[in-house]
């Protein structure tokens, strides 16, 4: 194993401006989790993260253990430990077609055809795509989403242990985030887009910008006025923002893991013990009904035969 660091403790802040059900929902999962944390007013805030210049009707939640993962460390390790396990990445090879044969599975690449007793369909924005040729349909959407970076003029006071990673709770169903300096030059900042994209715009998104341009204005009054950089990502969204995971419903010999709506990487250990039982079926004693992937034709069946 590494001594590599994947974790740094930051504590983060959920922060609303207005009543907001996503924040609401943060704070009664907390209570429930028994999990530590503070509920702050402007006064509280303020005494305890001068960074921020915010209203006088703001709340927030402060949980001091919350943190980072570094994404691509966490990533490269993973790699590490799968090959040290006897396991065999086959990156840059594209996948073209999933083709069930009898109880297994044929997969067709750019480069060749491998066969398989099961396969783990975890393939991202790519995820419509194969369902629809397996005959699983399901409501994805694709959005682009953007971070900007921003240069403080105070490093120290922007510095991981100065500044906690925070959340935007905006109440329609839209979240802010924001991190402190760690192994960038400037904190990364994004407000969620979750709007349909075509496939082929990576180019910036200025009014989202001027947004986050205007918000981080006022409510992060030291950092530069201008971004450093802005880079585009996507997400995978179900109508629910739950994940769907489970066996395809015609294919049991496919495993389904995907449209994390934004936020499956920090599941991703536990996720990946749960999608190895289903391979095996084991029990992995995790309740998965919630994510199954059949839920939006029941969902659908319902509201016909109202």
């Amino acid at each position: 194993m590494s001594d590599t660091t994947l974790f740094e403790r930051t504590g983060v802040l959920d922060i609303a401006m207005r009543p907001a059900p996503s924040w609401i929902a943060t704070e009664r999962a907390m209570q429930e989790a028994r999990v530590p944390f503070e509920r702050l007013d402007k006064r509280g805030m303020t005494a305890r993260f001068p960074q921020f210049a915010t209203a006088e009707n703001v709340s927030a939640l402060y949980q001091a253990d919350a943190g980072v993962l570094h994404a691509d460390l966490c990533l490269e390790i993973i790699a590490s430990e799968a090959r040290r396990l006897g396991a065999i990445l086959r990156e840059g090879e594209t996948v073209l077609q999933l083709k069930p044969e009898g109880a297994g599975v044929e997969i067709i690449t750019d480069r060749q055809t491998y066969i398989a007793d099961r396969v783990v369909l975890a393939a991202g924005t790519q995820m419509g795509m194969f369902l629809r040729s397996l005959d699983l349909p399901l409501p994805l959407k694709i959005s682009k989403e953007q971070v900007a970076f921003f240069v403080p003029r105070d490093r120290q006071q922007f510095a991981a242990g100065r500044m906690p990673l925070f959340i935007l709770h905006f109440g329609n169903g839209i979240l802010g985030s924001g991190f402190p300096l760690l192994r960038e030059a400037g904190m990364k900042l994004m407000i969620e887009n979750k709007r349909p994209v075509k496939e082929d715009d990576f180019s910036a998104d200025r009014p989202l910008l001027q947004k986050l341009l205007k918000i981080t204005r006022q409510l992060l009054p030291d950092l530069d006025d201008e971004p450093v950089r802005v880079e585009t990502c996507r997400y995978t969204n179900t109508p629910d923002e739950d994940f769907v995971i489970g066996h395809h419903p015609r294919f049991r010999q496919i495993v389904l893991a995907s449209a994390c709506s934004g936020h499956g990487f920090k599941f991703a250990p536990l996720l990946g013990n749960v999608l190895a039982g289903l391979c095996v079926d084991e029990d992995s004693g995790i309740d998965l009904a919630m994510f199954d992937p059949e839920r939006f034709q029941r969902h659908a069946t319902r509201l016909t035969h109202a």
